[in-house]
C-alpha cells in the first residue's frame, strides 16, 4: 500500500482538519498579522517642536511659538524647526516685542519636544523622544522586529518539525 492509497483509507480533509482551520488557523494568522501591523503604527512621530524651559512656569501658546523657535519652509509651509531654538537667556522679556523675523544664532533643543497630537495619538516612538538625533531609532527598532521575525520563524519552524 503505497501513501495515496493510505491516505485515501484514513481520508484526507475531512471534518476534523476544516474544523481545526476555521478555529485555529484562521484566528491565529488574523492576530499574527495585528502584530506586524501594528509596527507601522508604534513609531509615527507628529509635528513638534522644541520644549523651552519656560514654558514649564506659563503658557506660550503655540501662536507665540515664532518668538523662541526659528521658521522653515517644510513641504510648502512655513513651520517651526523641529530640532532648533533660538539662543537667549529670557523668552519672557521677548513676549512684548515683535520678533517674528529674527535672525539670532540657534541650538539644539535642550528640553524636549512639544508634539502637536491633534491629528496623531501618543507612540512609543513620542514617549521615548525618538527624534531629531534619534530619528533613526524607530526605524531600527522596526527592522530589528522583523529581523527577529524572520529568523524565529525558521529556528521554530525546524524545532516545531
Amino acid at each position: 500500500m503505497d501513501f495515496n492509497d493510505a491516505l485515501q483509507e484514513v481520508g484526507d480533509f475531512g471534518l476534523y482538519q476544516k474544523l481545526l482551520c476555521m478555529f485555529l488557523v484562521v484566528p491565529s494568522a488574523s492576530l499574527c498579522a495585528l502584530v506586524y501591523f501594528t509596527q507601522f503604527f508604534i513609531i509615527l512621530v507628529p509635528e513638534h517642536r522644541c520644549r523651552l524651559y519656560e514654558e514649564e512656569n506659563f503658557h506660550l501658546g503655540l501662536n507665540s511659538s515664532n518668538l523662541t523657535v526659528p521658521y522653515e519652509v517644510r513641504e510648502g509651509q512655513t513651520l517651526p524647526k523641529q530640532c532648533e531654538m533660538f539662543i537667549s537667556s529670557n523668552y519672557s522679556d521677548n513676549l512684548e516685542a515683535n520678533l517674528s523675523d529674527r535672525t539670532e544664532e540657534t541650538i539644539k533643543c535642550q528640553n524636549g519636544w512639544i508634539y502637536d497630537f491633534s491629528e496623531l495619538y501618543p507612540t512609543v516612538a513620542t514617549e521615548m523622544n525618538w527624534v531629531c538625533e534619534h530619528d533613526q531609532l524607530p526605524y531600527q527598532s522596526q527592522t530589528i522586529f522583523y529581523v527577529g521575525t524572520s529568523i524565529g520563524c525558521i529556528i521554530f519552524g525546524l524545532i516545531a518539525d
